[in-house]
């Protein structure tokens, strides 16, 4: 017996993972940068592939 997991909605999906994964990591980045005085971590902007 094979079991898949299907994601569903793969746009709420990375909505979800970007908001609880990313965001916390990319604002310990931040704070870093702030500690150093620099710019040393930048992020680019997220954007959704076309529907």
């Amino acid at each position: 017996m094979v079991l898949r997991a299907r994601f569903g909605n793969a746009d709420q999906a990375q909505s979800v993972f970007m908001s609880n994964e990313i965001a916390p990591l990319q604002t310990l980045f931040e704070t870093f940068n702030e500690w150093a005085g620099d710019e040393l971590v930048r992020f680019q902007p997220i954007v959704s592939s076309p529907s």
